[in-house]
């Protein structure tokens, strides 16, 4: 009687073949490249979200203090923390104009500085005429200098932060 558990020279696995390597990493290529196609535009969508968020919240937390303060508070783009910039990309600051000039100087306050750090981001910021709006200050009683929206986008993925006349910030 034979020993089942023995088995013949020509029933042994040695592994795989070549080919059926070859194969398999093949798919695994392809299913791989496939999901870094998906996970770009996720984390595109998920960057541009939490920007925009940032910025409705820096726009409403400037709307707050200028009511707070009687006035007198901006919201503009910096890439320092501690100067305007004419864009959005880099960061922006919400600073009191103590002096009342419009202009961030060494009299005023910066009260926060958000450093932008997405790359490949771009922040659009726009009045209702299509001009370029790089600083924005509210009054006493809440109310913007100009309504705005800012188009954040990066890849395929766009948000919309929309400043009203009235002072509501809307996210699109």
């Amino acid at each position: 009687m034979t020993n089942p558990l023995r088995q013949s020279s020509y029933q042994i696995n040695h592994g795989f073949s070549l080919l059926e390597l070859m194969v398999t990493l093949s798919i695994i290529a392809i299913l791989a490249g496939l999901s870094t196609v998906g996970f770009k535009s996720q984390l595109d969508s998920s960057r541009t979200r939490q920007v925009s968020d940032s910025l409705r919240a820096a726009i409403a937390q400037t709307r707050s203090e200028s009511i707070t303060r009687g006035g007198a508070v901006r919201f503009c783009g910096s890439s320092n923390g501690i100067a305007c910039t004419t864009s959005f990309d880099d960061g922006w600051i919400i600073y009191h104009d103590v002096d009342n000039d419009n202009l961030l100087s060494g009299a005023d306050t910066v009260l926060t500085w958000h450093a932008q750090d997405h790359g490949g981001l771009t922040i659009a910021s726009t009045n209702t005429l299509g001009v370029a709006v790089a600083d924005l200050g509210f009054n006493y009683r809440g109310y913007p200098s100009t309504a705005l929206s800012m188009a954040v986008s990066s890849g395929n993925s766009n948000h919309t932060v929309q400043l009203f006349a009235n002072g509501r910030v809307d996210l699109q």
